[in-house]
């Protein structure tokens, strides 16, 4: 039986672009992003964070990922504090936050991979 709306943990979903001279796919992103988080808060604090990767495009280096929402600062200061992306100099740069997927796509200008006709039904 699924948790009604009231008790699931509420979420941010944040738009991040990692600059590095090395590319990253996304299971290297979602350990750089692990990495951060337990480096700053200890493995309690990232299960209170609770950070997953959504999305990550190799080729931009962009992605996307979700967090508790009474947690986004501390996501916010463990994505800063990263200054070395396994072994090159490198930052994340967080470009957006928002309460859902679609709405950070729409505000960040990615291509989304379901097309949504103006009534927000499904076209295909």
């Amino acid at each position: 039986m699924p948790l009604k709306p009231t008790l699931r943990e509420k979420k941010r979903y944040i738009c991040f672009r990692i600059d590095s001279t090395k590319q990253l796919h996304q299971p290297e992103a979602a350990l750089l992003i692990e990495r951060a988080v337990i480096h700053l808060f200890g493995e309690q604090g990232y299960s209170e964070i609770n950070p997953r990767v959504i999305e990550f495009d190799h080729d931009s280096q962009t992605g996307i990922a979700k967090c508790a929402r009474n947690s986004l600062e501390q996501f916010k200061a463990s994505m800063a504090l990263v200054s070395n992306i396994f072994g090159t100099p490198g930052a994340v740069r967080l470009t957006g936050v928002c309460a859902t997927i679609l709405r950070l796509k729409k505000k960040s200008g990615k291509s989304l991979k379901r097309k949504f006709d103006s009534n927000g039904t499904n076209s295909e």
